[in-house]
């Protein structure tokens, strides 16, 4: 982990200041710029209310998240279904 950072990024027509590692730095202000397309997204559609934007986002960004964690102990299953598979196989 690197050096801690004082970085500002603007989300939804806020500014806001932030600390951060140097490693992290580039994942927070793309985080900040998807947010941000995002939010408008919802606003061309109709939702108008940044609190109503801010939720669906938010929503997504977790429905995602769990996806993500779904896949990954799938994949940690498959895995180890392969390195018990391939021990059995050298030990016979």
């Amino acid at each position: 982990m690197g050096d801690t950072l004082s970085i500002r990024v603007k989300i939804a027509e806020r500014y806001y200041q932030m600390k951060s590692s140097a490693d992290e730095e580039e994942f927070v202000r793309e985080a900040s710029t998807l947010i941000n397309r995002r939010l408008e997204e919802y606003k061309k559609q109709g939702h108008f209310s940044l609190q109503d934007q801010m939720a669906m986002a938010l929503m997504d960004c977790m429905v995602a998240n769990l996806k993500m964690e779904r896949l990954q102990l799938n994949a940690f299953d498959k895995l180890q279904e392969m390195d018990e598979f391939v021990s059995r196989k050298l030990v016979d």
